[in-house]
């Protein structure tokens, strides 16, 4: 989700977006009365991506897919940011959305895709041959440590988390069996 709050969308745009489309029992986005590009009626609407990878759709202006599900689902255009709980930005089921504040949003992101670890906030640290565990309070990164293993240094990060209010989804999933050790 952007980091600001969803714009506002006028009554022509909200009236266009009911009548182009509809969610079908299983919360899939489908076509509701034919138009020009669409499938037919029922058919299940394929999206293209942004820039920042949403799906987006054009109703009288471009809007986000997944705004367009909360709509539809709610009965409400969002007024501030959405969350895809699993992370998922193609993951646009009503049961996978979740209004949150910006704070709240950036603490259940995805772990970094260019990160070395298999964990969130972990990295290796080649300067002294070990890895480093960190996380993001209040929009300043802070340190947590040096460990030997990958697993300590991803149960730092987990500690870290509980201990600042991270959602459930945003901890690695990684079980400890003995204290860990900051060295």
């Amino acid at each position: 989700m952007t980091g600001n709050k969803p714009k506002e969308r006028s009554e022509e745009v909200l009236a266009e977006v009911r009548h182009k489309w509809r969610l079908n029992d299983l919360g899939q986005l489908v076509v509701n009365n034919k138009y020009h590009t669409s499938a037919n009626p029922g058919g299940i609407i394929e999206s293209a991506d942004n820039s920042r990878g949403y799906k987006v759709l054009w109703a009288g202006a471009c809007v986000q897919k997944h705004h367009v599900v909360w709509y539809l689902h709610t009965g409400e255009w969002p007024k501030q940011s959405l969350d895809h709980i699993d992370g998922d930005k193609t993951n646009n089921h009503p049961e996978n959305l979740r209004l949150v504040t910006h704070k709240e949003n950036m603490k259940s992101y995805q772990k970094r895709r260019d990160s070395s670890s298999k964990w969130r906030g972990v990295s290796w640290y080649k300067a002294n041959c070990k890895w480093h565990s960190r996380i993001r309070v209040d929009d300043k990164t802070k340190h947590l440590g040096y460990f030997t293993s990958e697993k300590e240094a991803a149960l730092a990060y987990n500690y870290a988390a509980i201990k600042h209010g991270y959602s459930p989804e945003a901890l690695n999933q990684v079980f400890a069996d003995d204290e860990v050790e900051v060295t």
